[in-house]
């Protein structure tokens, strides 16, 4: 996992794209507000630690339980859990593991906290503390700042469906290339579900290092 300082701005995507997994699709743009990272940790370097609310973990969970941010196509391991341990499995069945995508809080009008999904793991496992702004933050989460119409989306995001042609929808998981072709059409009705159109091979899905 790269590591960044909390709070600093985001950098860990090299195409300034946000690409948001839905139930019918991605959709991606780029994105006119700030990305501020939370929870980019690493060995060796130290991090907060200490006491969250009780309630937090639920809920981070939700929230990484929601729009996935920037799905790439390997696991990230935990650098501070024993050798050999692995990839980190998701704790609900939504999803079979952590570690492969991001996520994002609104933090106030026109920022944004960038987290990994593996931030649910550092806290519960590894004490880790998240700045006050960020669990403010979790507290107030509002999932529909990734449904249209919405002040986070921009009007020219792009949007690719996923071919539904005598396919079961995506599993949830890491990229496979079995599941790269898409068919891209024109913009969902805001607020509307696209997932019944008929569908046609379009181009392959973009792939993340």
């Amino acid at each position: 996992m790269a590591y960044f300082a909390d709070l600093t701005p985001y950098a860990y995507s090299h195409t300034g794209e946000e690409i948001v997994w839905r139930e019918w699709g991605e959709l991606s743009y780029r994105p006119r507000y700030e990305r501020r990272n939370v929870g980019w940790l690493a060995a060796p370097h130290p991090f907060e630690q200490g006491p969250v609310p009780a309630w937090f973990a639920g809920a981070l969970l939700d929230i990484i339980d929601g729009p996935a941010v920037n799905e790439c196509r390997g696991l990230h391991e935990c650098e501070f859990c024993p050798p050999g341990t692995g990839p980190i499995a998701h704790p609900r069945p939504s999803r079979n593991w952590l570690a492969y995508y991001e996520i994002r809080v609104p933090a106030e009008p026109g920022v944004m906290f960038a987290a990994p999904s593996l931030i649910w793991h550092y806290v519960t496992a590894h004490d880790y503390r998240p700045p006050t702004a960020f669990v403010e933050a979790v507290r107030r989460y509002d999932a529909g700042w990734a449904a249209e119409p919405s002040p986070w989306i921009p009007p020219d995001a792009e949007r690719d469906l996923w071919d539904r042609t005598g396919e079961s929808p995506r599993p949830p998981g890491p990229r496979s290339t079995r599941w790269s072709a898409l068919s891209r059409r024109s913009a969902p009705t805001p607020g509307g579900s696209p997932a019944g159109a008929a569908a046609t091979p379009g181009p392959p899905s973009r792939s993340r290092p």
